[in-house]
């Protein structure tokens, strides 16, 4: 759990249609998959708007209307905050799945660097487990089930990593350079970065030049 804003953050996973109305009164319907939600019904929700394609920030008082696309349960705006901490509650470990499924095009990245000398160091393993923890909010609590899940990674091959460099500059354009450094902290994480590691770092940062120019 983390504080932002005076509010406690607890990360969660889910698909809604919602009914809102932001601060200049325009009303929208949107589907939205929620990311992280704040512990305080003054707070907000962070989410991925599919109209928008983009992760925005949704004040609970403006939320309107809902309904969970999973279930297909209409959740009253009043109720959402306590459906969130319900879904939390019931499966912490399922949120950093949810997580974990959202960041797979960096996972593959960082774990195709890993991996592409031949070898995947524990501690290559360790350092993409706990990129995963911090970056999900979820604290050092769940940095043990993190490097499970990363133990157990499918080993990307060379065409599965230029489908993951596509989607991040599709999905995740602003962490571009983010990325690439985390790949290079990856490549140093055994404290040796062999021949084959540089030449992957090199392409990825071609490749993410290359794609980044396709977008514009």
């Amino acid at each position: 759990m983390t504080k932002k804003s005076d509010f406690a953050i607890l990360p969660v996973g889910g698909s809604f249609e919602m009914d809102y109305i932001n601060t200049d009164g325009i009303s929208s319907r949107r589907i939205i998959d929620v990311r992280t939600f704040a512990l305080d019904s003054d707070g907000y929700i962070r989410a991925f708007c599919h109209a928008r394609k983009m992760v925005r920030t949704f004040k609970y008082s403006g939320i309107i209307g809902l309904v969970d696309l999973e279930t297909g349960e209409v959740v009253k705006p009043e109720h959402f905050l306590r459906h969130l901490k319900a879904r939390y509650d019931r499966a912490p470990e399922r949120q950093m799945d949810f997580f974990v499924r959202e960041m797979k095009p960096i996972v593959d990245v960082l774990v195709y660097i890993a991996y592409c000398d031949g070898r995947y160091a524990p501690s290559e393993q360790r350092y993409i487990a706990q990129w995963l923890t911090d970056k999900s909010e979820m604290g050092d609590d769940f940095l043990a089930y993190s490097l499970g899940v990363m133990k157990s990674w499918p080993v990307p091959d060379s065409m599965d990593f230029s489908f993951a460099i596509r989607a991040i500059n599709q999905r995740f354009p602003e962490w571009r350079d983010s990325v690439l450094e985390y790949a290079r902290n990856v490549a140093k994480a055994d404290r040796k970065v062999t021949d084959e590691e540089t030449n992957q770092l090199k392409i990825l940062e071609r490749l993410f030049a290359v794609f980044g120019e396709k977008a514009w």
